[in-house]
Parts: structure tokens; sequence; C-alpha cells
């Protein structure tokens, strides 16, 4: 369930794939400023005039002047131009300018395709580029120039990368990347793109080569701005470094080397880590809108997110700190696809946005920063690799080191005992999540738990059940889950459980489809009867039923509570005197509660009849005979009956199916043998009748003589 993004924030198209080789541009049209007696000044209008020239003949149109830090007052620029080859477009523009530093960008169409020209107006652009640190270039390739009309295909390429606390370098992902041709006034737009996930980029472009044509000085600007996200300064300006410039360039193959920016390395660190966690929800299925981030924030007391306006805040030192940008832009998925409120936090260890991960708080304030603690632990986990100095050691990715609890301030309400706070307090909530995904089931004693958890899914349920249900505190996320996973109802309490979260609010109800089976137990005991009863498994709301209390009386009665048998499903009766009773059985769960409820039925206990026919040779001569229709065995019309031979074990070991039946004598005759046509060993057999209408059986005692 997707949110729709706030109106007054610029939808961008979304950047499935950062792994690009960038455009290919043909250039048939230069640009350049004509000359003007002044510079711009901040706050003050500034006219100036381009020209633009066409190599071919062709139509101009779509012209659009813009930039950072500007206003573009006046545009006089017709809507189309038709340019023959020989006589440039002259365009006058006015435009105020907040930072003259920024550069007016200038987009067009010629013939249908796409230009842009960056202009830079300050005096340091006009007069010199100061160069950032880079790397030496692996080599240029510097061929002779072409033909006077030829066109050149040609590929620059490189690495944008930083380091990590000084020690490990990475390559920055998913960052802006332009080539530029660099002229007096005017630098060209050859070709763009954006590095891939180890900070490699490779950029196509064509140029065309003419008689009294310059070749391109070629230089490369970096920016930390995509679809993605957009990592700002407190002057809401994007990040931007530049390498040297290669000029004159002849060749069609261009290594760039490494590039290190020597300044802001930690905006590529947090502009890296937000790219990398929104692949990782987009590989979930995922696509999250874009966030804008602010770093070194001057707002507040902490790195925070604001859900009004759809961005991240971080302080100067927590650029480094992976798990607070992946918790931050966790707060931003929750609130593009479940539901986000700021809550109302209540530690007093934290500023206007200070939580604590072992206080209780409330149940929203649990919630949400629960949601982002387990969310990006879970993110960092899996990106631990590519990032963090060691992949099974996460802690060392963040600034703040191990979870603790409560500081020397203590826990709001007494909630020192933070075991009485599960429902309130966010590492409670965190801990519960990974418990439901993770792979280890281990018993967390130090939450509480007496059940190691049972679950070990993916993060596919957790995600859906925040999307698609937005819950709004853990309970409510646990009964939406239970809702859309019945499946794994009783091994979502015993996870829950582990983490000191007790669902189970309702005793189980009883027993139903009590009834006597047919499959009776003999009973060797002269004058005694035993019985076995089946039932359906008796209901419950979470935890699922552990046992049950058994009762046989001679009246319907609650049995006590003391478990008698475990989690089964029917029960045989020791050998009991002939008369009537009552079966009473009582469910207990696991959460330890009682059904108030219980299951009876009336049944009437038969002692087994015994008969001894023995023979000399190998089989019985005669036969069994059992009296039918009487009240010990009564039969209905067109009754089948079934006999079935056991060994005194109780083991089956001939059945004689699909007999009919009517009223009167019925001789039985058996040869000794089993189902398998085995001859069985002399001793003492068990022959058990039973009518497959009315239930009724009866059992007559055998002796094999050999």
């Amino acid at each position: 369930m997707q949110r729709t993004p706030l109106v007054f924030l610029t939808i961008l198209p979304l950047l499935l794939a950062l792994d690009v080789q960038g455009d290919v541009r043909s250039e048939a049209v230069q640009v350049r400023l004509l000359p003007s007696a002044t510079y711009p000044t901040a706050g003050k209008a500034f006219r100036g005039t381009f020209e633009i020239s066409a190599l071919t003949s062709g139509e101009i149109s779509q012209l659009h002047l813009q930039g950072e830090g500007w206003s573009v007052d006046n545009l006089n620029a017709p809507d189309h131009y038709f340019a023959s080859g020989t006589v440039p477009l002259q365009v006058q523009f006015q435009a105020t300018p907040m930072f003259p530093e920024e550069p007016l960008i200038l987009t067009l169409r010629f013939d249908g395709q796409e230009v842009i020209s960056k202009l830079n107006l300050s005096k340091a652009s006009l007069h010199s580029r100061i160069p950032s640190t880079a790397l030496p270039p692996s080599g240029e390739t510097n061929s002779p120039p072409l033909g006077p009309t030829s066109t050149r295909h040609i590929t620059v390429h490189g690495r944008l990368a930083y380091q990590r606390n000084g020690v490990a370098t990475i390559g920055a992902y998913g960052v802006s990347v332009t080539i530029y041709d660099e002229d007096i006034t005017f630098d060209s737009v050859l070709g763009s793109g954006n590095t891939d996930s180890q900070g490699y980029y490779s950029i196509a472009f064509d140029w065309n080569d003419c008689l009294f044509c310059e070749n391109p000085d070629i230089y490369v600007h970096f920016e930390t701005d995509n679809s993605i996200v957009q990592v700002m300064s407190p002057l809401l300006l994007d990040y931007k470094w530049e390498t040297g410039t290669t000029s004159d360039f002849t060749g069609t193959n261009l290594d760039k080397g490494t590039f290190y920016p020597s300044s802001d390395q930690g905006a590529l660190h947090i502009f890296t880590n937000i790219v990398r966690a929104w692949h990782w929800l987009n590989d979930r299925g995922y696509t999250t809108p874009g966030v804008d981030v602010t770093w070194p924030s001057n707002v507040g007391g902490g790195a925070y997110y604001n859900p009004l306006t759809e961005t991240i805040h971080l302080y100067d030192g927590e650029e480094w700190d992976e798990i607070t940008a992946m918790h931050e832009f966790s707060h931003h998925w929750h609130n593009m696809f479940g539901t986000f409120s700021i809550p109302d936090y209540l530690d007093p260890h934290g500023g206007l946005f200070g939580h604590c991960m072992w206080c209780g708080e409330n149940d929203l304030a649990a919630w949400e920063e629960g949601w982002a603690d387990w969310l990006s632990d879970k993110m960092s986990r899996d990106l631990a690799s590519p990032t963090c100095d060691d992949a099974e050691n996460t802690a060392i990715c963040s600034s703040s080191g191990p979870l603790t609890q409560c500081g020397s301030g203590g826990c709001p309400d007494g909630a020192d005992n933070v075991k009485n706070y599960p429902y309130v307090t966010e590492g409670f909530v965190a801990a519960l999540l990974r418990d439901i995904e993770d792979p280890g089931n281990e018993l967390d004693v130090l939450s509480g738990g007496t059940l190691p958890d049972a679950l070990s899914l993916n993060t596919a349920q957790i995600l859906s059940v925040a999307d698609q249900d937005a819950p709004t505190s853990i309970s409510g996320f646990l009964s939406s889950f239970k809702a859309r996973f019945p499946q794994y109802t009783n091994a979502l309490w015993q996870t829950a459980r582990n983490n000191s979260f007790e669902m189970d609010a309702v005793p189980p109800g009883a027993a139903t489809q009590l009834h006597e089976s047919t499959s009776t137990l003999l009973c060797i005991s002269p004058g005694k009867g035993s019985t076995t009863f089946a039932w359906t498994r008796a209901a419950d709301d979470w935890s699922g039923v552990d046992g049950y209390s058994i009762l046989i009386s001679t009246a319907e009665q609650l049995p006590d509570a003391v478990i008698d048998i475990g989690d089964v499903q029917d029960y045989s009766t020791s050998c009991l005197s002939s008369g009537d009773y009552v079966f009473n059985i009582r469910a207990h769960d696991r959460s330890g509660k009682w059904s108030t409820e219980f299951a009876t039925l009336h049944f009437t206990a038969r002692s087994s009849f015994y008969y001894t026919y023995t023979r000399r040779r190998h089989h019985f001569r005669g036969g069994l005979v059992f009296s039918l229709g009487g009240p010990d065995f009564p039969i209905q019309s067109e009754d089948r009956l079934l006999i079935e031979v056991f060994d005194v074990s109780g083991r089956l070991c001939r059945t004689f199916p699909d007999i009919p039946a009517s009223p009167g004598e019925f001789t039985f005759e058996w040869d000794g043998m089993n189902d398998q046509g085995i001859k069985l060993p002399r001793g003492v057999y068990f022959a058990r009748l039973s009518s497959a209408l009315t239930g009724a059986h009866m059992t007559q005692r055998l002796v094999l003589v050999r």
C-alpha cells in the first residue's frame, strides 16, 4: 500500500538500476556567452546574451534556463528557430542569483535531441578550475585526430571512491556523473550516467570533428543527487566535485582513474548507504519514493526523519554511522508504505526526538522506533560486507556501540524493570521482529523468555503486514500477522513469548466432536472392558492446547486442573467394570490457562466374553460361536461384520472384513495364519467381532496349540 508522496514535492522517475553506462549524445550545437562587463552579484539582477550555433541545419526549440540558487526573470527565446548552420541564434536573458558560484543550466532540443549546457558565471569559473585529489589514471588513449568531418565515439570511464575512517576504500554508489566539455563560458554536457555499486562509471558519447572545431576539454562532474536520494548541505545545495580537465583530447578512450574528493566525503557515505538500502527494499518488491537528506543538519539535537517534508536530517559525526542513516530511511519507507506518526517521546535522555532503546515510553513510540531499529539492523546485517570493516560485527559501523539499558538518569514510570514494559519499549519490539525472521531459534533468558522462538521466516511476511495492514503498535502488528498468516499462530505466540510479549488472553475452548472410537482395546481381565475415545482438538486464540485433564465418573463433572495427557486426540480408558459412565475432558493451553468449558460423553462399559477352543494339530476344528442380534451385540438390516485376530501384545494378525450379518448364532473359523499366509506360533490370541452400523463389538479368547 504505497502512499502517494506530498504534492508539493517534485516527483522524479525512479532509478530502477544505477549500473548504467550513460547517455549517448552527438553534439551538433555549440553555446557560448557573449562578453559582459560585469559578473553576477548575489541579490542583483544580471543581464546577458548567449549565442547558439548549429554545425548543421536543424530546428532549435524548447529552450529552458534554470539553476540552483538562481531566479530566472526573463528568457527572450523563440518557441522554434530553424538554424541554417551559418547564422547563430542570440538569446537575451535576465537572472538574479542568491549563490553566484552556482551554474546556470541551459537545455534545448535540436531536431528533437536534448542538448544540455552548463554556464559558469563566477570569476573563479571563468579564470580557473581548482582540481580535487585524484589518483593517476591507468592511461589515456590520445590518438591522432581523425579526418576533418569525421565523428568520434568517445568513452570516458573511471571510479569515484572515498575512505571510511581513513582505512576502508568504498566505491560511491549511484552518484550522478556528468561529462563536460570545458569552454570559456558555457560548458557543454557530453554525456551523463551514474556510478555502479562499486563506484565505477563508463559513459560514451559522439563528438563531431570539423575543420575549424576544437577538440574537447573533458572533465567529470559528480553530484549527490539521483531519483533515489539527494544529499544536501544546510544551504540545501547538492554536494559536488569535479576532476581536473583533460585538454584538447583527440582520442576515443579516456580513463580518468580513481577520484577521491578532497572534502565532504561523509556525504558520499550517506548517499551510498541510502542507495544500498533502497536497492535492498527494491529487491523485495518495494520501490521506495525518493528522499532528501540534509547533512550536517542544524535543527534539533540528533538524527530524525520529518514525515511532512519527507526528509532525513543527520548531524555532524553521524555521517559514518550506517545504522543511523538506514534507521531514518526505514522511517521513510514506513511513511511511504505503512502509517507513520511522530510519537510523543517520553524519554528523559534525549532531546526533541530523543528516545532510549530499553526505556518504556508508549505504544506508538515503541512501534515506530522499534520498527526502524529492526529494519536498519536487518539491512545492515545483509549489507555489512560491502560497507563495514568487519562483516561479522556491525557494531563497528555504529558510533553508538553496543546497545545498553537505560542510562544513569533511570527510566520513566519506574520502567527500570524493563521486563514489565515490552509493549512500550522499542528494544523488545525490534528483538521480536528479528526473532521472527532470523535463522536462530534461541531462548532469550535476559528478556524474560521461557520458550525459545519458533520462527525462522524471511522479511516478506513482516514487510507485507506493515505495508498492507499499517499497524500502529506491536500488538496491532501481531494481530494482523496472525490474521494474514494463521498457519504460524502457535509459533508466533511462542516467539513473542520468548520476548516477554503475552498475546494469549482467552482460555481455550472445549474439545469438539467427542465420540467413542471403534478401535476398542482388549481388556484381558474377566468382567471388565476398555473403551477408546476420540475428539477434535480444542480451539485456542494464540498459544494452542498442550494437554487435557480427564475425569471418568458417573456424572458430568469439571475435571481438575492437572494435566493427565498431552496434546493428543484420543484416549483409552483403563479396564472398567461393566456399567454406565461419563467421559469428561478439559483443555489446557500453553500460556497456562484452563478452559472453563469441558466436553462430556455418556458411555457403557461392557465386559469381554472369553471362550477357549483347543486343537491338537495345525488349526482350529469347528470354530467360535457368536450370538448376534441380542442386547450384547445389536445389529441392523444389511449390517456388515469385521473380525480381527490379535496376539497378546495387541498386534493385529489377521483381518476378515465385510462379512454379512444376520440375527442368530455366527460361527467363526480360523486356520491359524496371518494376512500374509504365514503360520503363527502357538499361544493365546483374541478374536474381536465388530458391527459396521451399530458399533457393537465383542471379543473372545483363543488358544492355538500346534
